[in-house]
């Protein structure tokens, strides 16, 4: 391994310790974005404006929006979108503001490389606590399995700088799940970690 591969989590509480061992030992950059799209695109380009990594791998839990998600399942995202850029509207309605445009700035990872996880949609957020409204709205407009709160700006930052992408997120909990004591963080961030390892270890990244 080296320097061609870049691993981007939020904070160091997402991944554990053997992957943080792996990953100094094997040479692999990483980057703490921090928690939230302005400090995820602020990090992610000062540390793009200095490197270019054959493919930047994003790493962290996520919420769940189907129940067919398993708590602890660790997916591959392919599709990610800023939702929360919301406007009032008529009879107390919701409208996204790219609505006005009639255009959605969808991203995607560009990495066409051979992961064997399920595929999800995903929705970047500010706020993880919302209404049944909003949450409804989310799930109406963009049909997401999952929410995260820097997956989309990663996908935005990857695109700008013409760097491949990879995004893997494991399930800690149900969307608007406000009892934090059903969560399983513990059991996210293992799985999430060693699937993350056996990408690492047994997946051909190229140019």
């Amino acid at each position: 391994m080296n320097k061609k591969i870049c691993i981007a989590v939020s904070t160091e509480k997402e991944i554990n310790n053997e992957i943080t061992n792996y990953i100094v030992e094997n040479n692999i950059d990483i980057v703490y974005t921090g928690i939230g799209v302005p400090s995820t695109i602020l990090n992610l380009t000062k540390y793009l404006n200095f490197n270019k990594p054959l493919v930047l791998i994003n790493a962290g839990i996520a919420g769940a929006f189907a129940k067919s998600l398993k708590i602890g399942e660790v997916g591959l995202v392919v599709s990610d979108v800023f939702a929360d850029f919301l406007l009032p509207y008529k009879n107390y309605e919701i409208k996204h503001i790219y609505e006005t445009f009639e255009i959605y700035p969808i991203f995607t990872n560009n990495y066409n490389v051979s992961i064997n996880l399920k595929q999800l949609n995903g929705i970047t957020v500010n706020s993880l606590f919302y209404s049944n409204k909003i949450r409804d709205f989310y799930k109406k407009k963009f049909n997401p399995d999952i929410e995260t709160m820097e997956g989309a700006a990663i996908m935005y930052v990857c695109k700008h700088y013409n760097i491949n992408s990879i995004c893997i997120r494991a399930i800690s909990n149900y969307v608007g799940q406000k009892d934090r004591s059903k969560w399983n963080i513990k059991l996210a961030v293992e799985n999430l970690s060693n699937t993350l390892l056996n990408i690492l270890k047994n997946t051909k990244f190229y140019e």
